[in-house]
């Protein structure tokens, strides 16, 4: 596409997902450090948008995510896919709210990181 760029580069390879790295907005981080961490037990992560505010990434026991701003006002909403046997087919989809679209690039890259994050724990549950 004519005068595309890359949003973001994630580099899996690392040993542990706490030293993978990122390059984002025109720097490199781990990716440990642009999602932090909010508990040891927690699925839930925070980071700080380009905007300079915080927000947090949560994630319920089904695998639905869900973001909210520092007043805990929903910015995002994801809904699984389904094959469509019981209900219409859909792909994996992410409802972003009108105060979410200033941050949408951020919301895109934290967004890649937490599934990454679900589907990798899903496969260590498994055995894979």
């Amino acid at each position: 596409m004519e005068g595309a760029q890359d949003l973001a580069e994630l580099h899996w390879e690392t040993v542990t997902f706490d030293s993978a790295n990122l390059y984002y907005r025109g720097q490199q981080c781990r990716m440990a450090d642009f999602l932090l961490k909010n508990g040891v037990f927690s699925r839930s992560r925070t980071f700080e948008g380009s905007n300079g505010m915080e927000y947090k990434w949560k994630c319920d026991a089904r695998g639905k995510f869900t973001l909210f701003d520092s007043s805990r006002n929903l910015l995002v909403e994801s809904h699984k896919s389904h094959l469509g046997i019981l209900r219409k087919a859909r792909d994996y989809s992410l409802d972003v709210m009108p105060a979410g679209i200033p941050i949408l690039d951020d919301i895109i890259v934290s967004f890649i990181i937490m599934r990454y994050r679900q589907i990798q724990r899903k496969k260590r549950k498994n055995g894979r």
